[in-house]
């Protein structure tokens, strides 16, 4: 009985492990250049239809348009992918889902405000913000016989948190006094602030190792 139920179970854990996809892709978001953003990611397929990725992207830029000088972003994006119908394993339309972790930093931002003489006078601030954020997203995955990788995804969330820090007491007074047209939420990315939803787009091109 004992030989039995090792032989069961030895063929059922053969069984599961010959479903393994046992691939690990590696990939780039070439649509992030748009946005001087840069994003790698990596990809695990547990099987034929089942996929986890972790997303890091980086930006600096300065925004003298706004009235900052330098600004940065970090990303950290991790997915779930399930492949309704794939050929060569995790490939194909697929329906998933992603979380985001968000943090950002522009410094020295100008602002007017009035010093004890009613004068105006320039100062500047420090904005932080971090955020966390919970979407759905779906796209397709195109996986060629020598390995390499074209996808395009699309993904609407909505951020769960935003949390924005100030250096500077006094660009905090004149953001609740309106008594100018700064404003430290102009420091965060749009999406996610002036409009209530995390959007993520990508276009990637990549290379599967198994």
């Amino acid at each position: 009985m004992k030989n039995k139920i090792l032989t069961l179970v030895s063929v059922v854990l053969f069984s599961y492990s010959s479903t393994l996809a046992q691939h690990f892709d590696i990939n780039l978001n070439v649509l992030n250049f748009a946005f001087s953003k840069y994003e790698l990611g990596a990809e695990y397929g547990f099987n034929d239809k089942v996929a986890v990725g972790l997303n890091i992207n980086t930006a600096s830029k300065n925004m003298t348009e706004a009235g900052g000088e330098k600004y940065s972003e970090f990303n950290i994006i991790p997915t779930f992918k399930y492949f309704s119908n794939p050929e060569k394993g995790d490939d194909g339309f697929y329906l998933g889902a992603f979380a985001r972790y968000r943090s950002s930093a522009s410094n020295d931002n100008k602002f007017l405000t009035l010093d004890n003489n009613s004068i105006p006078v320039i100062e500047k601030t420090d904005v932080k913000s971090s955020a966390i954020g919970l979407g759905a997203l779906t796209g397709y995955k195109w996986v060629a016989s020598n390995g390499f990788i074209v996808e395009a995804e699309i993904g609407v969330g909505k951020l769960l948190s935003n949390s924005i820090t100030i250096s500077n007491s006094k660009a905090d007074d004149e953001t609740k006094n309106l008594t100018t047209d700064w404003d430290e939420k102009d420091y965060l990315p749009i999406l996610g602030n002036k409009i209530p939803v995390d959007l993520r787009l990508a276009l990637k091109i990549g290379y599967r190792i198994k």
